[in-house]
């Protein structure tokens, strides 16, 4: 019988991309998104949390 090496891989991992996507800044994703972050707050204002009803405290 022949000793299986415990480090072999089935051959079904892929390679990592080629080229990694970077993660924008803080900065960047907050000028992205600065429209949906005022709306949302809008919203809370005008109609309260979601689900508050539910809250026990």
């Amino acid at each position: 019988m022949s000793k299986v090496d415990s480090n072999q891989t089935s051959g079904t991992e892929t390679a990592p991309p080629a080229h990694p996507q970077s993660k924008p800044s803080a900065e960047e994703w907050l000028t992205e998104n600065r429209a949906a972050i005022l709306a949302y707050n809008a919203r809370i204002n005008e109609n309260g949390l979601p689900l508050a009803r539910f809250r026990q405290f």
